[in-house]
């Protein structure tokens, strides 16, 4: 694409987001985004006559806010609105992980194999009805030995209370090694990070070139404000503001970059 055609560009999808901190160690990137929009505005001052008629307009602060949609659930995402990091667990830092199972007691089932060894003092058992709902009063209570009223528990066996039959929940915490937690702080916000994002385009008069235009934030905030949905077709959207980036001669907002030196298939591997 020729430099002449970059003022009339036809935009065509973000292909990614990245964050990264202000001493550039990465946070996280986004490459599915829909929806993303950069919005300008500003403050001003007036100069009016006697008759209120506008003599002059004077602009003064500046603000972008930036908004976007990522397609999927992202856990660098929610960890960074959340104003942390994800933690990944290791086999020398295990994770707590919420479990819960349920199983079918027969007539002469006296035990039962859980999935993990529960952690101690997080085990729950509770009797269950036909619907998997747990019935008023019936969650038993752990003893060394089992028996009508009680279960018992060593390692991943659980013996079942004597003579029970029916529907049982199971709920307990268990260590995993792999595993990621992202934690909302009640104490904690989202810091100050770079945020750029690259976007298909074409020039008006050149349809069979694709290039990339960059956006930099190069002092972006990212807002803790959120919403999260579970349905199949729901979205993981996120927002922000630009902030001046007031230690550099420029205080930018937003740079916008344009190259043609190279074009969108050669930054990328096909088989990606």
């Amino acid at each position: 694409m020729a430099l002449t055609n970059y003022n009339d560009l036809i935009w065509d999808r973000v292909v990614e987001a990245r964050f990264f901190t202000t001493d550039y160690k990465f946070i996280c990137n986004l490459n599915d985004i829909s929806n993303f929009t950069i919005n300008g505005t500003s403050t001003t001052k007036d100069k009016t006559d006697s008759m209120g008629v506008l003599i002059k307009r004077y602009y003064q602060a500046k603000a972008i806010e930036v908004s976007g949609e990522n397609a999927t659930f992202n856990f660098g995402l929610a960890a960074l609105q959340f104003g942390g990091d994800p933690i990944v667990a290791t086999s020398a830092d295990k994770i707590a992980v919420p479990t819960s199972q349920h199983f079918e007691i027969a007539q002469g089932t006296t035990t039962v194999t859980l999935a993990a060894a529960p952690i101690a003092g997080t085990l729950m058992v509770a009797a269950t009805d036909s619907s998997g709902l747990v019935t008023v009063g019936g969650q038993f209570d752990v003893a060394t030995t089992a028996d009508a009223t009680h279960y018992a528990i060593s390692g991943t066996t659980l013996t079942v209370p004597t003579g029970y039959t029916g529907g049982l929940s199971i709920r307990y915490d268990r260590q995993s090694a792999d595993a990621i937690k992202a934690v909302d702080y009640s104490d904690k916000f989202p810091e100050t990070c770079i945020l750029e994002v690259d976007v298909l385009c074409c020039a008006k008069c050149d349809k069979e070139s694709t290039d990339v235009a960059t956006f930099q934030f190069p002092s972006f905030q990212m807002s803790p404000d959120f919403s999260i949905s579970t349905t199949t077709d729901s979205t993981h959207n996120f927002s922000g503001a630009a902030q001046s980036d007031a230690c550099s001669c420029a205080k930018s907002l937003v740079n916008v970059y344009f190259a043609s030196d190279f074009e969108y298939s050669d930054l990328n591997d096909d088989n990606c």
